[in-house]
């Protein structure tokens, strides 16, 4: 699969897509890998601190909005520890419940594709705390990680581990190749099962 063929699109987070956000910040499945503001925020508070973000928290985070082709919001990603002089960040993303499992891989590559041509990051720090497998299993996020920081968040008053490493951008293509070459595999394997059944 060509990343060009993939019908998403990241823009810049924009104060009309504050109440789909808000929507996702009390999702309960998201909430467990944060510290639960979100459900314990009104509806205004929610709003001001998402307008400080895009009004005045660019350099400290930066929030994308990810859609499909027609302009449907899937979801968002997000950029943080941003170093425009060393060109390295830390990228993070959620998937609206709706959306989960079919688009999940399709929003992290999208945003990691704007991260590398778009932004030019030489570098991308990855963070995932050990409780959450919604998108990388447990047994992925050891062979992945090159840091675990034991107690490194506490979320509803459980202390949890956070998994850390970097990904360069020939490592995240070296793993698109991978990946494409896997998918290319799949369905030649499922053309040979239809065929065979007709």
């Amino acid at each position: 699969m060509n990343p060009r063929s993939i019908k998403l699109v990241v823009r810049h987070y924009r104060s009309t897509d504050i109440p789909i956000r808000a929507r996702l910040l009390r999702d309960a499945a998201f909430e467990a890998n944060l510290n639960g503001w979100g459900s314990r925020s009104s509806a205004d508070a929610i709003r001001a601190r998402e307008e400080h973000t895009i009004t005045d928290g660019q350099w400290t985070k930066r929030v994308y909005t990810v859609t499909k082709g027609d302009g449907v919001v899937v979801g968002f990603c997000w950029i943080t520890s941003l170093d425009v002089v060393a060109a390295h960040c830390e990228l993070s993303f959620a998937i609206l419940p709706e959306y989960r499992g079919a688009y999940g891989l399709l929003v992290h590559t999208a945003a990691s594709w704007y991260v590398w041509n778009e932004l030019g990051m030489a570098a991308v720090t990855h963070q995932v705390l050990g409780h959450n497998s919604m998108f990388v299993r447990r047994s992925q996020l050891n062979r992945y990680a090159t840091l675990v920081s034991r107690n490194d968040d506490n979320t509803a008053g459980q202390d949890r581990d956070a998994f850390y490493w970097t990904e360069d951008r020939k490592q995240f293509l070296d793993a698109f190749e991978c990946a494409e070459q896997r998918w290319s595999q799949l369905k030649d394997r499922l053309r040979t099962k239809v065929e065979v059944a007709s």
